[in-house]
């Protein structure tokens, strides 16, 4: 949207998102025949922060009757993922469902690698986090269980 700067904005209303990928890009000039320009943001690092930016996703998933699945396609390097954000958007990413009303389901892997991942609600959840940063919030218990479970890391750094 160029008036909020939300590329997904999700917080009225009843939805069914299954077996869907939501791709945020902050390139207006985004390819997606040859994944021109992200498919080159290798390792590079953003240079803005994170301070003050307005989300690029928003999504109420506590809605009732609301439903997200990732996408299921094992032939994509995309399967199994709800949200991928591209490597040089360092936006953050909200996320907010609960269970206590009811209300829909919520499962899959939320990608945003120089990016920052909140995700607030009560109850269990099929969900991978792969981001700069990750903050879970939850006032009744979140139990979180991932199925399949990401591949073990190779390298640890000490970050002070």
């Amino acid at each position: 949207n160029p008036l909020t700067h939300v590329a997904l904005n999700v917080v009225a209303g009843s939805v069914t998102a299954n077996g869907v990928l939501f791709y945020v890009t902050n390139s207006t000039n985004y390819d997606a025949t040859i994944g021109d320009p992200d498919n080159g943001d290798g390792e590079t690092r953003p240079t803005s922060s994170m301070a003050g930016m307005i989300p690029s996703v928003i999504i109420n998933a506590a809605l009732p009757g609301s439903s997200y699945s990732p996408l299921a396609d094992p032939t994509s390097p995309f399967n199994g993922m709800l949200i991928y954000q591209r490597r040089a958007d360092p936006r953050p990413i909200v996320v907010a469902q609960e269970s206590l009303l009811g209300a829909g389901s919520l499962s899959g892997a939320f990608y945003a690698k120089w990016g920052h991942v909140l995700f607030t609600g009560t109850g269990a959840y099929n969900v991978r986090i792969v981001a700069g940063t990750a903050r879970l919030i939850t006032a009744l218990g979140m139990t979180i269980t991932p199925s399949p479970l990401l591949p073990p890391a190779q390298d640890v750094y000490l970050v002070e």
